[in-house]
């Protein structure tokens, strides 16, 4: 979504005049933020970070990290195995099945793979530098959902921190971001994490449930984003694929607490 570079945008679109806040708490807010910008994760140690922990991305890495090249096949592979449960699952229920269950044992085995796979990489300087970075990211939400800021973009019927980033996006990068299928993706995603964490060789029958729909939902809204952004190039996508009316300005907050 790009939150990082949107906030520094609408920051630095304040300091130059670009855009008037009268409120004093906001040009607080926004006065702070500028003058911490350059004690801030920058792009390239945050894509150092994702490409070291989760495989993402093509950041140039320091001479002696290890990208974790495995984690994506097997992160696809969790996917993969969920959609096979549901199709089976409901061939199943509609009879078109022979058998008498569904075996969950192709989901676990994954899901251990994957812990595995994590703490050898998840390790060093990982952990502070994932607790760094979001309190970063809160420090973002906390300018961008400002009600002083929210004012400035949007309609009169549809203001909160998601119309600011998805205006911020158009006007300055020239791009169209699917705003609602971007936050299902980060908070499916998350639950995901979650389970994989807690496993401790037992799935119960919420636990599977709960990881089936999260993961269900996952491969649906990659797929619209995959769509949308998969080409690198500007999108333009409607109002409608944005559904920013579904998540308030806390849905982060609320869905990584835990976190």
């Amino acid at each position: 979504m790009g939150v990082f570079r949107l906030a520094e945008a609408l920051v630095l679109n304040w300091a130059s005049g670009r855009i008037d806040v009268v409120d004093n708490r906001a040009t607080t807010k926004l006065y702070a933020y500028w003058k911490q910008l350059d004690d801030r994760s920058d792009a390239d140690e945050r894509g150092m970070l994702y490409r070291r922990v989760l495989g993402k991305g093509q950041s140039q890495m320091l001479s002696r990290m290890v990208a974790n090249d495995g984690f994506q096949p097997l992160w696809s592979n969790l996917m993969g195995e969920i959609a096979t449960f549901i199709d089976k699952s409901e061939r199943l229920e509609s009879g078109l099945s022979d058998s008498s269950s569904v075996s969950m044992g192709p989901i676990t085995q994954s899901i251990r793979e994957l812990q595995y796979n994590l703490t050898e990489y998840c390790t060093g300087m990982a952990f502070v530098q994932a607790h760094e970075i979001y309190k970063q990211l809160q420090s973002a939400f906390d300018v961008l959902r400002d009600p002083d800021i929210v004012a400035n973009f949007g309609g009169p019927m549809r203001r909160n921190m998601w119309t600011v980033i998805a205006d911020l996006s158009k006007e300055d990068f020239g791009q169209s971001l699917p705003i609602g299928p971007l936050l299902r993706v980060a908070v499916d995603g998350n639950r995901i994490y979650q389970i994989v964490a807690d496993f401790d060789g037992v799935l119960s029958a919420d636990g599977l449930r709960t990881l089936v729909e999260a993961g269900e939902s996952y491969i649906i809204n990659s797929s619209v984003i995959d769509n949308q952004m998969g080409d690198g190039e500007p999108t333009y996508a409607s109002d409608e694929d944005t559904d920013m009316d579904s998540f308030s300005d806390d849905a982060f907050e609320d869905e990584f607490a835990d976190a």
